[in-house]
This record gives structure tokens, C-alpha cells and sequence, in this order.
């Protein structure tokens, strides 16, 4: 499941992407605006954290090259979210936020 079992709004699939160590996945769900972290094992995957997304409907989400931070971007917030990972892949805190008008694609250059 990408959503806590006693979610109670009508969700969205959004964003997906895997931390180049392969053992972690990310989704994000819009009406929920949560980051479900799944763990890969085996091919199989483990939701091992929900977390709140920073804002409202997630658009899009990546990892920066160095894949210690993931970022969030929140169309009807009007918000780009970055948020800090441990050194598991799980998401530890909420570091930083910017006003973008309805963000939908996040490009590192």
C-alpha cells in the first residue's frame, strides 16, 4: 500500500522514483499529500515510512545528484519542498521550502 490504511480521502498516484543504492523507493499520493518510502528487498517492496509531502498535490518529486535530499514539488501549494534523508534512505526532516506558481517539474543542471 502507498497510503496509511485509515486514509480516508480519495488519492492519487503521482510521482515515483528508486535511490541509486536500489534499496528504496519513493511515491507520493495526491489528496493524502504524502511520500510513502518503501524498502526494495528481494524485489519486493515494504513501506517503511509516511510522511507528510510539505504542501498540496505533489506533482513531481526527485532525489539530487547526491541523493541525500528529496525534493517535492506542490501544485496547489505553490511550493517546492526539500527534505533531508539518513543514511538508511528514510526521510529524517523537512529542511527547506520555495514559492514556485504551481510547480509541476523538478530539473537539476
Amino acid at each position: 500500500t502507498v497510503i496509511p490504511f485509515d486514509a480516508k480521502k480519495e488519492n492519487a498516484s503521482a510521482a515515483i522514483c528508486i535511490h541509486k543504492d536500489g534499496r528504496h523507493l519513493y511515491t507520493t499520493t495526491r489528496g493524502s499529500n504524502i511520500i510513502t518510502v518503501f524498502e526494495i528487498e528481494r524485489g519486493l517492496l515494504k513501506p517503511v515510512q509516511f510522511i507528510e509531502c510539505g504542501g498540496d498535490h505533489p506533482r513531481e518529486m526527485k532525489l539530487d545528484p547526491t541523493a541525500g535530499f528529496l525534493l517535492v514539488a506542490n501544485r496547489y501549494s505553490h511550493n517546492i519542498v526539500s527534505f533531508r534523508l539518513d543514511t538508511s534512505g528514510l526521510i529524517c526532516e523537512q529542511c527547506s521550502e520555495i514559492n514556485v506558481p504551481q510547480p509541476c517539474h523538478i530539473e537539476f543542471m
